[in-house]
């Protein structure tokens, strides 16, 4: 484990999977802590893809490889590259087990630095392979909520910068497959969702045509919250698991889950980043604590 802080926020991260611990405003704990009872995760990595593949399964270069959801870096031990008071570099290249599930060559580097109250979370990739890199990358902390006792997960809100009209694509929630043919309406002129478990019962509020590019989460009673710009990012999600949990997360992807209408082809996967050899990509966001 690793603790960057300054004189307001202080950010705990895992080596394992680069992963956020903790996550505090003047010792008030914003993340959540994981409950194997309704979901053991706190703010995984989503690299190379984003979502699950059809069956866990896809086909590279007439191969079929198998990955979890999600990807492996999230279980896969980073080093440490470089490290200061307030800011940590955590570093990954392919190896014998990655290249198992992806065989391609890269480098992967998570950044955290606090400033003020906010956490910057800086992804970089770069190609190492001779051939064009695929990937997907992503972002899934998942914030308390409530976060202050005395308060209910109904009195949590989402707003976002500008008022939206904006559909959500279904989820199916068996095979994990995402379809962006067969919508529901998300946000209708508003740019406000007033969180109720049952906006999760199917599975995550999935966006892909949003003129925001931040949002925050915050309590109606106390104003406590996180305030996320996503910028740079196709795709923007809300999810809490279907079990009535006291987390939201606010999940920054570019790209995606196997579609309902996709094959099981990696390169054709929806949104991925397509690197040059040699070339490197970033994609950053952040979190605001107020």
């Amino acid at each position: 484990m690793v603790t960057i802080k300054n004189e307001h926020i202080e950010v705990t991260i895992d080596t394992l999977g680069a992963q956020m611990r903790s996550l505090k405003l003047d010792g008030k704990e914003y993340l959540w802590q994981g409950d194997k009872l309704y979901w053991g995760g706190q703010a995984p990595v989503l690299f190379p893809i984003v979502g699950g593949l059809r069956n866990n399964l896809t086909i590279i270069e007439n191969r079929i490889y198998s990955m979890k959801r999600h990807g492996f870096a999230r279980f896969s031990q980073f080093e440490i590259a470089k490290q200061n008071e307030e800011s940590v570099t955590f570093f990954l290249k392919n190896s014998e087990e990655t290249l198992a599930q992806y065989p391609y060559n890269f480098e992967f580097c998570v950044t955290y630095t606090v400033k003020g109250c906010t956490v910057t979370v800086d992804y970089d990739v770069k190609n190492t392979d001779s051939r064009i890199l695929p990937f997907a990358i992503g972002g899934h902390p998942a914030i308390k909520c409530p976060i202050n006792k005395g308060e209910a997960f109904e009195d949590y809100a989402v707003q976002f910068e500008c008022a939206e009209n904006s559909d959500c694509a279904t989820v199916d929630m068996e095979k994990g497959l995402i379809d962006f043919n067969n919508r529901y309406k998300g946000l209708s002129g508003s740019d406000t969702i007033n969180l109720e478990h049952k906006l999760f019962y199917q599975d995550a509020m999935i966006f892909d045509d949003l003129k925001s590019t931040s949002c925050k989460l915050y309590s109606k009673k106390s104003g406590n919250g996180v305030k996320m710009d996503f910028t740079g990012y196709d795709i923007f999600a809300i999810w809490s698991a279907v079990n009535d949990a006291p987390f939201v997360c606010l999940e920054p992807w570019v790209g995606c889950a196997t579609t309902a209408q996709a094959d099981d082809q990696f390169e054709s996967k929806r949104g991925l980043i397509h690197l040059d050899p040699g070339g490197t990509c970033k994609k950053t966001f952040t979190l605001e604590l107020f």
